[in-house]
């Protein structure tokens, strides 16, 4: 016997396989969109993972920028200068991303700061051609002690000048803040910064025009610093007017020093001997010449009146007693050429050292520890990288007898009416000038 069905059960069953199709359609959709989710989210973060060595690759390079270029003009090597901040780009990262690293120079490039680097890594979204996802990160780096300072004691520091004579600042890897590498007061700055390592020895200022910092420990003694009635310490506006004498412009007061004065080594114990003669370089007698090489001499070498030496290459002179340029003598260091002394004893220079090139690194006084009186009244303008970290440096400058480069000193004092001239180029002078003080992530 047949039983007939309903049409209401009929319809039941249909709707019933038509829910339950809805119903697992949605869930095999839900399911694929969240499997489709996590892909993507797995991607984006793979493609986060990989955009942060990007990051590092691009600090990397502006940190070598930073350490194998002389002076703070960054604009070479590819580099591209933008305001005040140099800028790279690489994108030779096939389908894969590239990165954007920029070298911030400090907005008034003061003394013992360094660049802040920012780096941009960039990779390609995940199911996207056009948009990138990125991680940016931020370096602040600051600069090592070495020749970071115009004049760096480690106890007093007094400046004493007459006639109006200053410390200021200019950079001879610049053509914007010199003249073919030597000071012009018309491009000077105000970035010569004076240091003392101690936490108590007095810095004072006289007379003195100070277009700079004066920069001290953390937990120097503030007190200790004696500014006199004609004394001012700021910028190039800031020292220009009569209603600041006798005092410092706000931001040029600084305890953020940390460095230290290290002493100066050994440099050999036996080397080339060289005795007075007849040396001639371009026409003009010589009573001693140095080329190329290590030489040394034992005991006191000192230049008397009418006395002369050419350096026509890279000498370094070891001189195991005391060093004297006595008045109405002179050293002349031909143009390519340096010179490098380490001095055991007291040394002075009261002639004259023609550093032809204007560099102060072809010109550099090491003073080992029993070195303990720096002397200097040069008759003639001295360019020059004075390292003496246990001597009284005693500088008496006439006018027109200007000393440029800098001085590290036990103590330091300037007087006279001539003037110091700190060479920023000296700040990055050296490899390895610049440390990292810390880093953030945006």
């Amino acid at each position: 016997m047949r039983i007939a069905q309903k049409p209401s059960q009929s319809a039941s069953v249909l709707l019933t396989v038509l829910i339950f199709t809805v119903v697992l359609s949605a869930l095999v959709a839900s399911s694929l969109m969240m499997m489709s989710s996590r892909r993507i989210g797995v991607e984006r973060s793979m493609k986060w993972n990989d955009a942060f060595p990007l990051a590092e690759a691009g600090l990397e390079e502006a940190l070598t920028q930073l350490q194998f270029t002389t002076g703070t003009n960054f604009g070479t090597n590819g580099w591209t200068a933008v305001g005040n901040t140099f800028v790279k780009t690489r994108t030779n990262f096939v389908n894969y991303g590239y990165y954007t690293a920029v070298i911030q120079l400090p907005a008034t490039n003061a003394v013992g700061y360094g660049p802040t680097l920012i780096a941009t890594g960039s990779v390609v979204a995940p199911l996207s051609s056009g948009q990138y996802i990125s991680r940016v990160v931020s370096v602040q780096t600051v600069l090592n002690g070495g020749y970071s300072y115009g004049l760096l004691s480690k106890s007093t520091i007094n400046l004493n000048p007459t006639g109006g004579a200053y410390v200021d600042s200019y950079d001879s890897q610049d053509p914007l803040y010199s003249t073919n590498g030597f000071y012009t007061v018309s491009k000077r700055r105000a970035n010569a910064g004076i240091g003392s390592t101690s936490t108590s020895s007095t810095i004072n200022l006289s007379a003195s025009f100070l277009y700079g910092y004066i920069i001290v420990r953390p937990s120097y003694v503030s007190n200790s610093i004696v500014l006199q009635t004609q004394g001012v310490v700021g910028d190039i506006p800031y020292n220009s007017s009569a209603a600041h004498l006798g005092s410092i412009e706000s931001g040029h007061y600084r305890n953020t020093l940390t460095t230290t004065i290290a002493e100066v080594a050994l440099p050999y114990t036996s080397g080339i001997g060289f005795a007075a003669g007849n040396y001639i370089y371009q026409g003009t007698n010589f009573n001693y010449g140095l080329g190329t090489g290590n030489y040394i001499t034992n005991g006191t070498f000192s230049l008397n009146s009418g006395q002369t030496m050419v350096v026509t290459g890279h000498a370094v002179l070891y001189v195991n007693g005391g060093f004297n340029v006595n008045g109405g003598s002179a050293i002349y260091i031909a143009p390519g050429a340096s010179l490098t002394l380490y001095v055991a004893l007291n040394c002075t220079v009261a002639g004259t050292i023609n550093n032809s090139s204007g560099q102060a690194t072809k010109c550099v006084i090491n003073g080992l520890t029993f070195c303990t009186d720096m002397v200097l009244t040069p008759a003639t303008p001295f360019i020059a990288i004075v390292n003496t970290p246990d001597a009284n440096v005693n500088a008496t400058l006439s006018a027109g007898a200007d000393v440029s480069g800098a001085i590290i000193g036990y103590s330091i004092a300037l007087g006279g009416s001539g003037s110091f001239h700190y060479d920023e180029g000296l700040a990055a002078s050296s490899a390895n000038q610049y440390t990292v003080t810390g880093w953030k992530e945006f």
